[in-house]
């Protein structure tokens, strides 16, 4: 965990303004293409609530975890916000299309230990984002 938070004071006190022209030239929107109902995607990162919002320091979390993965991979990891919630309750939909599977099973493993012990926070692999709209 104290990696985490270490990674959390670098990026922070970091600009992530930069792309690099490698990014840049594989940024690729499929990663953010509709999804339906019955995908299945590698990662489905679930904020909900129990009566007090979802927690928002996972949230920033996830942000400065997902920043460091795609400057590690050199691509632009994004993901589809789909809100499901009146207490700001979404998922955050990852297809990881950029990544190769070495890559991706890298990736899953570390976000489901970030996430291991977080409340408010599922870390669905391999599910469809199920609040997605048809």
């Amino acid at each position: 965990m104290r990696i985490y938070v270490i990674m959390f004071v670098l990026f922070a006190a970091c600009s992530a303004k930069h792309a690099t022209k490698t990014e840049v030239m594989k940024n690729d929107m499929s990663d953010t293409t509709a999804i339906a109902v019955n995908d299945t995607l590698p990662l489905v990162v679930q904020f909900y609530s129990i009566g007090e919002g979802i927690n928002p320091q996972s949230q920033v979390l996830l942000d400065i975890f997902i920043a460091a993965q795609s400057k590690k991979y050199s691509v632009s990891i994004r993901s589809v916000i789909v809100p499901w919630g009146r207490e700001g309750e979404y998922d955050a939909c990852f297809r990881l299309s950029l990544l190769n599977e070495q890559q991706k099973a890298a990736l899953l493993k570390e976000v489901s230990q970030l996430f291991n012990e977080s409340s408010r926070v599922h870390v669905l692999l391999n599910q469809p984002c199920k609040f997605a709209k048809q």
